[in-house]
């Protein structure tokens, strides 16, 4: 029983020791130029070794939207504020992405709420559509995603398991141990 024992506390401090991967992507909009020109910078991060993320896998998104001017961003996206979200993870690379936003009032005065879409990587599959209230709702403008990563982080190196795994091994060693039995008396 104890050598079972020893063996759950070994198992479960070296699954305790090895921390999940997170990968993080990084993207850019490019809407196309003109007078609606809209641009931004958003990234995305999740939890495990996956190749196809979905909304539930991630733990942060952030995606700033610069509407008209291409430099200053007016409407910030959150994990929050996603309807949808899938990614395809393959050779260290983004080769597929989709996701909705719900529409997010501007940080400026009088600015009307935006959504982002993209429905793939190519140009004109994503865009950004305003909602003024009046039950149109018009494309801003259509442009392109390009993405950078996953840059991954948390993956141990081998030279930092050894001392854990040590370390386990002695306190079972420690535990499984046998009690020494009291000497008898004689009379």
């Amino acid at each position: 029983m104890r050598f079972l024992s020893g063996l759950v506390l070994i198992g479960s401090g070296l699954l305790a020791a090895i921390p999940l991967a997170a990968g993080t992507v990084t993207f850019d909009y490019a809407g196309t130029p003109g007078a609606s020109y809209s641009s931004g910078p958003g990234s995305f991060s999740y939890v495990g070794p996956l190749a196809s993320v979905g909304l539930g896998d991630l733990t942060s998104f952030s995606f700033d939207l610069c509407v008209n001017n291409g430099g200053t961003c007016f409407v910030p996206f959150a994990l929050a504020d996603l309807l949808s979200f899938s990614a395809t993870i393959a050779g260290g690379s983004v080769s597929a992405l989709s996701l909705t936003t719900d529409f997010v009032v501007s940080i400026t005065p009088g600015g009307f709420p935006e959504d982002f879409v993209v429905s793939g990587l190519g140009a004109d599959q994503a865009q950004n559509n305003a909602n003024h209230g009046d039950g149109f709702i018009p494309t801003i403008n259509l442009g392109i995603v390009t993405t950078d990563g996953p840059g991954v982080s948390g993956v141990p190196e081998p030279g930092t398991m050894f001392p854990a795994a040590a370390g386990l091994i002695f306190a079972w060693l420690f535990l499984a141990r046998k009690p020494k039995r009291p000497a008898e008396f004689s009379k």
